[in-house]
């Protein structure tokens, strides 16, 4: 969920995955989709967004992102980490301006 009282704040939370060691919170500017025009084929991989930042977390199940853009929309995904490998979130869960929406996301 955004802060109210600022913007560049958010708050991601998630269920836990069990055997999961950490977490890798994985974000970015949601993309904007145009009715038409060039370029991609307007498939499934035209509406996923490039994830370019990311947050490792310890013992918990959310996290305090503190470096967004006001005004901006975002997407996330929350993998799972553990001594065998990654389980990704593979869906990307859109963050929008309002305030009220919360966050809530399943790592897979």
């Amino acid at each position: 969920m955004r802060d109210p009282a600022d913007l560049r704040h958010a708050t991601v939370t998630w269920a836990a995955a069990e055997g999961s060691e950490f977490y890798v919170v994985r974000y970015g500017v949601a993309p904007h989709r145009s009715g038409g025009g060039g370029g991609g084929g307007g498939g499934a991989a035209d509406a996923l967004a490039p994830l370019t930042h990311s947050y490792q977390i310890y013992g918990a199940t959310s996290a305090d992102i503190r470096a967004l853009v006001a005004g901006v929309e975002y997407v996330f995904a929350v993998d799972a980490v553990n001594s065998n490998g990654v389980t990704l979130g593979t869906m990307q869960v859109p963050l929008i301006h309002a305030t009220q929406q919360s966050l809530k996301t399943d790592v897979w």
